[in-house]
């Protein structure tokens, strides 16, 4: 199956340094999960912070589906 996944904050400029785009396409298994997408980009966990999918915030034991639409947000500190 085919997922889109749209990379913000370092994520972006870690994983397409040379790139315009913030557009990665990520080919799974049927039945992977979001853990499992994360695994796929080699994004260490403490690269990722808010995780949308379709719009709506997940965590990552959901089941992807074929098209879906996933955002990764590195995570904010503020004060």
């Amino acid at each position: 199956m085919k997922i889109k996944v749209f990379l913000y904050d370092v994520l972006k400029t870690k994983l397409l340094p040379d790139s315009e785009e913030r557009l990665i396409e990520a080919e799974l298994k049927t039945g992977a999960t979001v853990q499992e997408l994360v695994q796929y980009l080699n994004l260490p966990e403490e690269w990722v912070g808010l995780i949308l999918l379709n719009g709506r915030q997940v965590e990552r034991k959901l089941v992807l589906s074929d098209q879906d639409n996933i955002v990764i947000f590195s995570p904010m500190a503020g004060g």
